[in-house]
């Protein structure tokens, strides 16, 4: 079994915040989120994620979602990589590529990662700028996101859900 096929590509921006809000704890000297044992040591978070199509996946990410592109690579040990900020570079996205190719496509239509976005006409433009890029949405593989949520396949099939809100608030009628 390769490493695309057991790795759940699972990032909720929403816990992204809650990760930022532990890391400015840490940076504070604060405690963090573990039970008050001091702070939490952490202090940046990155996502790490293998593809074959490392443009178009830059493209999506960066020209149609809108990440901020924070750094790249070429040439390491036969790897090249571009990092994409969530804002920054606190917490980020990392996609890669190997000479010898990777592990293979999304394990299943269900590994996410959830953009939570309160500004509903914002969603609305990011998606509709996929959509012009030749990414439409597609039917959520669980329901719970319909109604609530765009979601769209990314180059390599793993979706990206831009949710209508916040972590744990009610989405606008």
């Amino acid at each position: 079994m390769g490493f695309g096929r057991f790795f759940s590509w699972v990032v909720a921006v929403g816990a992204a915040g809650f990760l930022a809000g532990c890391v400015s704890q840490a940076r504070a000297g604060s405690g963090g989120s573990q039970g008050g044992a001091g702070p939490w040591p952490v202090a940046q978070v990155r996502v790490a994620r293998p593809t074959d199509k490392l443009d178009e996946v830059v493209r999506f990410y960066r020209d149609g979602v809108g990440l901020p592109e924070i750094g790249s690579f070429s040439g390491h040990a036969g790897y090249d990589g571009v990092m994409l900020g969530l804002p920054d570079a606190s917490i980020h996205l990392e996609f890669t590529r190997h000479v010898d190719g990777s592990p293979g496509a999304a394990p299943s239509r269900d590994n996410l990662l959830v953009l939570y976005i309160p500004d509903r006409a914002e969603r609305m433009r990011i998606a509709q700028r996929l959509a012009r890029m030749g990414y439409p949405e597609v039917e959520p593989e669980n329901p719970y996101w319909k109604g609530k949520s765009v979601t769209i396949a990314d180059p390599d099939g793993y979706r990206v859900v831009l949710f209508d809100g916040t972590f744990g608030a009610r989405p606008a009628p």
